[in-house]
C-alpha cells in the first residue's frame, strides 16, 4: 500500500510539473513576439530572415517523412501580396514532436535557414525553420483553402522560380495528364521492382513537355567568350511525389494518365516543384498502352537499335555485372524477347546495347528463336568491350532462309574500332577513350539469289551524361569532374566522326547506318553537339563548353530519326522531359541506294511505370528506353511485284498493272484489292497504296518528274502485257512536262530493273 501511495505521488508530481510546464508555454507563446510566415518566405527567391531566430504560428497541412512537417497561416490572416508565400517547412531532421497533427495550430520558434542539397549544389534553396521548438495552441482547425494550379500558374514562358509564391502552401490540381510514368526502385538481382510513386505531369490540355536545346538550368558557370543556349527547364510540368506525406499510398500511373482531384502541399525537390498529396487524394484513369512499329514490307531492310538495360545472366564471373537470380533472369529473357519478336517484328538485324557477353546474347537469340512466330533464326555477335560494370555492344543477325541455301542476312565482318584509344588528361597521363568501343558490322541482306543490299551497321553507345555539371575538382589534372566527362563524351564523337570519315573515304559507294544509344540529344545542348560530330554538322565552337571544332564527316550523314513527328520524337523520359537518345543516321550514299527510308519507335518501357519491370510475361518496361526500327528500302529491291504474289504470278499486267494503273487513279479501297493476285501476300488496298507510297517517284517510268495514270501507269501496263516495240511508247509519253525516257529502249530498261 505504501508503495502505491508513492507511485501515485510521483505521478500527481509529474502532472502538476507538466501542467505547469504548459501554462509557462502557453504564456510564452501568448507574449511572444510573432513573425507571419509571409514575412519569412519574402517575395524573393531567398528569405529575407536568413539565420534569424523567429517566431511564427501556423496550422499544420502536411507530414513529411519522418523529418518535419509544413505549417501555413490560416486564411484570415494572409497577406495582400501574391508575391509571398504562407506555408513554410518546419525541419525536425527526426520524427515529428507529437503535437505536429495536422489541423494542430502551432507555434513554431526556430532558425530561418536556406536548405540547399549537397548533391545539387546548383540547384535552387528551399526556405525553412530549423531546430525548432514547437508550442501546440489548439487543435481541429479547417485546413487553409488550396490554391488551384492552373495553366497561368504553370505557364512555359513563367520561368522555373513562378511558383515560388506557394512554396510550402496547400494547392491543388483539378486535372492532370501524366507526361512521364511513375518511377521505382530495381533489384536487379531478382528483376523485381518496387514504385516510389514519383511521376510528373502538366495541367490537363497543356502540351506534353520535350527536352529542348541548352544547357540545364541552372548552369554551371560560362566561360567568357562562349554563349552556349540555355534551356528553360520547361517550368510548365510538375512533379507529383504521392508518397510525400505520412500516411499516404502510391500512386502508379503511365503517361497519358489523366489524375484528378489532387490537394496536397508545395514542395520544392533539386530542380522541379513537387506536390505531395494528402491522404487519399487524387483518381486515375486511363493512360498508355503497349504499342508495336509497323510490320515492314517484304521488300525492306530493318535495323533496330535496343538497349537492353543492364541485361546480365545468372552466371558469377567476377566481371563486375550483377549477378541474377535463375528465375530473375529467365523473366528478363522472356520479356525482351518478346519486345523484339512481337513488337519490333523480329528485325533483320537488331544492335543491342548494355549485353554482359556473348553467352547471354546466345540465350536472348535462343528464346526469341524459340518462340517467335517470324522465325529470325538469330545468331549473336558480341565483341567485349572496356567498361567495369561489363556492358557490351553486339548484334543480333537474322538468318531465316528466303530460299534455299540462302539467308536473309550474310555477315562479312564484324570489328571493335578504337578499343585502345585513349584520351589525354592535362596532367600528361591517358585513360581509355572508350569504355564500349564502337562495334561495326559488314553484312549482305538478300531479297532473293542474287538480289541484295550491302550495308555496314556501326553500333554505338557514347558515355553517359551523368556529371557533365559536376564542379566538384577533378582527377588526372582536370579542373572539375564535369570538365573531365565533357571532353571524353567529345573525344568520343570526334573518334566515331574520324572512323566514319575514313569509310567514306576509302569507299564512296559503302551503305553506313550508325545507330545506338548516343547519350545525346538531336541538337546542341550547350555542352556539346555530339549528333553534329559525328553526323557532320557540328555546332559553331563558341555555342558549346567544350568550344568544339568543325566535324570531318563529308559528305555529312542525315538523322533519320529527325523525320519521326515531333510529338514521337522521344526514346525515354527524364524529370518530366520527353527525349530522344537513341538515333539512326545514314550515309549519303545509304540514301542514294534506298526510296525510302524512315525510323519507329516501340511504346514499351518510356511512357510506363517502372514497376512493371518486374512483372513476367510482358515487354512492359523491360528496360528503360524504347527500342527503335529504321527501315529501309533498296531501290534494287523495289519491283514491279506489287501484291507480292507467288514465283507464277509475280508479275502479271492484270494485278500488278492494273493496281498501279487504279492507284495512279486515286483508286482506293475495294477497287484497289481487288486488282491482287489470288496469291497476294500484300492484298489489302492500305498495303498496296502504302507499297506504292513507298515506291514515289520510282513510278516516273518516262521521267518527267510527274506520276500519270495516262502515261506510266500504261507503260508499265503494256511492258507486264509483255509489249517491248514502238507500240510501247506509242501515244503514252508525256508532253507536259516532256519525258525524258523517249525510247523503247529506255523505258524496257528502265522497267527491266524493277522486274528481276
Amino acid at each position: 500500500m505504501l508503495r502505491y501511495l508513492q507511485n501515485q505521488y510521483a505521478v500527481m508530481t509529474m502532472r502538476s510539473a507538466l501542467f505547469a510546464l504548459s501554462l509557462c508555454l502557453a504564456s510564452h507563446a501568448a507574449t511572444a513576439q510573432l513573425t507571419p510566415i509571409h514575412d519569412v518566405q519574402g517575395s524573393g527567391a531567398t528569405s529575407p530572415l536568413t539565420g534569424q531566430a523567429v517566431t511564427v504560428r501556423g496550422i499544420v497541412t502536411a507530414i513529411k517523412f519522418n523529418n518535419g512537417f509544413f505549417i501555413q497561416e490560416p486564411d484570415a490572416l494572409v497577406d495582400a501580396d501574391p508575391a509571398t508565400s504562407e506555408g513554410i517547412f518546419v525541419f525536425t531532421s527526426v520524427a515529428p514532436p507529437t503535437n505536429a497533427v495536422v489541423g494542430n495550430l502551432v507555434q513554431v520558434t526556430g532558425t530561418v535557414a536556406e536548405f540547399l542539397p549537397s548533391t545539387d549544389p546548383l540547384s535552387r534553396s528551399v526556405t525553412q525553420l530549423v531546430l525548432p521548438t514547437v508550442v501546440l495552441l489548439s487543435t481541429g482547425n479547417p485546413l487553409p483553402a488550396p490554391i488551384v494550379l492552373t495553366t497561368a500558374s504553370l505557364n512555359p514562358l513563367g520561368g522555373l522560380d513562378q511558383l515560388e509564391r506557394f512554396e510550402g502552401m496547400r494547392v491543388s490540381i483539378p486535372s492532370m495528364t501524366v507526361v512521364s510514368p511513375s518511377e521505382g526502385t530495381i533489384t536487379e538481382s531478382s528483376a523485381t521492382a518496387t514504385t516510389t510513386g514519383v511521376f510528373h505531369g502538366v495541367i490537363t490540355g497543356a502540351a506534353r513537355a520535350f527536352r529542348e536545346p541548352g544547357l540545364d538550368p541552372p548552369t554551371i558557370p560560362i566561360p567568357p567568350g562562349l554563349t552556349p543556349p540555355i534551356f528553360d527547364g520547361n517550368p510548365e510540368g510538375i512533379q507529383v511525389r504521392s508518397r510525400g506525406q505520412t500516411g499516404t499510398n502510391a500512386i502508379e500511373v503511365p503517361v497519358g494518365a489523366l489524375v484528378t482531384g489532387l490537394v496536397g502541399v508545395l514542395d520544392y525537390v533539386p530542380r522541379r516543384y513537387a506536390l505531395l498529396p494528402d491522404p487519399g487524394s487524387g483518381t486515375v484513369a486511363g493512360g498508355a498502352i503497349l504499342r508495336a512499329v509497323s510490320a515492314p514490307f517484304a521488300e525492306e531492310v530493318t535495323i533496330a537499335s535496343v538497349s537492353l538495360g543492364r541485361f546480365f545472366d545468372e552466371v558469377n564471373d567476377s566481371n563486375g555485372a550483377v549477378t541474377l537470380t535463375a528465375a530473375g533472369f529467365d523473366k528478363r529473357l522472356n520479356k525482351a524477347s518478346i519486345a523484339i519478336s512481337d513488337f519490333l517484328r523480329a528485325p533483320d538485324i537488331v544492335a543491342v546495347q548494355e549485353a554482359e557477353n556473348l553467352r547471354v546474347l546466345g540465350l536472348l537469340a535462343d528464346r526469341i528463336n524459340a518462340t517467335s512466330a517470324l522465325a529470325p533464326q538469330y545468331v549473336p555477335y558480341l565483341i567485349q568491350g572496356n567498361d567495369v560494370g561489363s556492358l557490351n555492344l553486339g548484334f543480333l543477325v537474322s538468318t531465316r532462309t528466303i530460299s534455299p541455301g540462302v539467308p536473309r542476312v550474310d555477315v562479312v565482318e564484324l570489328v571493335q574500332r578504337s578499343k585502345n584509344t585513349v584520351l589525354n588528361n592535362p596532367d600528361s597521363s591517358t585513360s581509355l577513350l572508350h569504355d564500349r568501343p564502337p562495334l561495326l558490322l559488314r553484312v549482305n541482306v538478300n531479297r532473293a539469289p542474287g538480289l541484295s543490299w550491302p550495308v555496314t551497321v556501326l553500333n554505338l553507345h557514347l558515355r553517359s551524361r551523368n556529371g557533365l555539371d559536376d564542379t566538384t575538382p577533378g582527377s588526372s589534372g582536370w579542373p572539375t569532374e564535369g570538365d573531365r566527362v565533357r571532353s571524353k563524351r567529345q573525344k568520343q564523337a570526334e573518334d566515331v566522326a574520324t572512323i566514319i570519315q575514313a569509310r567514306q573515304l576509302a569507299n564512296a559507294n559503302e551503305n553506313i547506318v550508325v545507330t545506338g544509344d548516343f547519350n545525346a540529344y538531336e541538337f546542341n545542348d550547350g555542352h556539346a553537339h555530339l549528333l553534329g560530330v559525328i553526323s557532320g554538322s557540328a555546332a559553331p565552337g563558341a555555342e558549346t563548353l567544350v568550344n568544339e571544332t568543325a566535324s570531318p564527316v563529308t559528305p555529312p550523314l542525315q538523322n533519320l530519326s529527325l523525320n519521326v513527328p515531333s510529338i514521337e520524337r522521344y526514346n525515354r523520359t527524364d524529370r518530366g522531359n520527353a527525349e530522344l537518345a537513341t538515333h539512326t543516321l545514314a550515309s549519303a550514299r545509304a540514301l542514294q541506294t534506298t526510296i525510302a527510308h524512315r525510323v519507329e519507335f516501340a511504346r514499351l518501357n518510356a511512357d510506363f511505370q517502372a514497376s512493371s519491370y518486374g512483372v513476367p510475361g510482358s515487354a512492359e518496361r523491360f528496360a528503360s528506353q524504347d527500342p527503335s526500327v529504321a527501315y529501309f528500302l533498296p531501290k534494287r529491291f523495289a519491283t514491279l511485284n506489287v501484291d507480292d504474289s507467288g514465283v507464277n504470278t509475280r508479275y502479271r499486267a492484270l494485278s500488278d498493272g492494273l493496281a498501279i494503273l487504279r492507284y495512279l487513279r486515286a483508286e482506293r479501297g475495294a477497287s484497289l484489292a481487288a486488282a491482287a493476285a489470288s496469291d497476294a501476300a500484300r492484298g489489302t488496298s492500305d498495303s498496296i497504296a502504302a507499297y506504292l507510297d513507298a515506291l514515289g517517284m520510282m513510278l516516273d517510268v518516262d521521267g518527267n518528274g510527274v506520276k500519270d495514270d495516262a502515261t506510266d501507269g500504261l507503260l508499265i501496263l503494256r511492258f507486264l502485257l509483255g509489249i517491248r516495240d514502238a507500240s510501247l511508247i506509242a501515244n503514252a509519253l508525256a508532253s507536259s512536262p516532256p519525258a525524258t525516257r523517249t525510247t523503247a529502249v529506255e523505258i524496257v530498261d528502265y522497267l527491266n530493273a524493277m522486274t528481276p
